[in-house]
C-alpha cells in the first residue's frame, strides 16, 4: 500500500477517491460534463505502481495531479491549480 504524508504529519493510505473528488470540483468550476477526475486519479494511480513509489508527500501528489490535467485538459489544470491555491488560504 502507498502511504501519503499528509501537511499536519499524518500518514494516510493512498485513495486515489480524493484525486476524482478534487478534480471533478475543478471541472465544475468550468462546467466540464466529463469523467476527466477518474482518468487522471487512474493515471496518478498508475504512475505511482509503474514507478514502484511506496512513500509520498501530498504536495507531490497535487503536482502529479496538475501534469495528468495538462496532458487532458488545461483549462481543468488551471481549474484545479485555483482550486489547489484556494485550499491553501483556508488553510492558514
Amino acid at each position: 500500500m502507498i502511504k501519503v504524508y499528509k501537511r499536519d504529519g499524518r500518514t494516510k493510505n493512498f485513495d486515489k477517491r480524493f484525486i476524482e473528488i478534487a478534480v471533478d470540483k475543478a471541472k465544475d468550476e468550468i462546467g466540464l460534463d466529463d469523467e476527466i477526475g477518474t482518468r487522471v486519479a487512474d493515471l496518478v494511480e498508475d504512475y505511482l505502481i509503474d514507478n514502484n513509489i511506496q512513500e509520498i508527500q501530498i504536495e507531490e501528489i497535487q503536482d502529479l495531479v496538475i501534469e495528468m490535467l495538462n496532458q487532458e485538459n488545461k483549462e481543468v489544470a488551471e481549474a484545479y491549480k485555483s482550486y489547489r491555491e484556494k485550499r491553501n488560504l483556508e488553510r492558514k
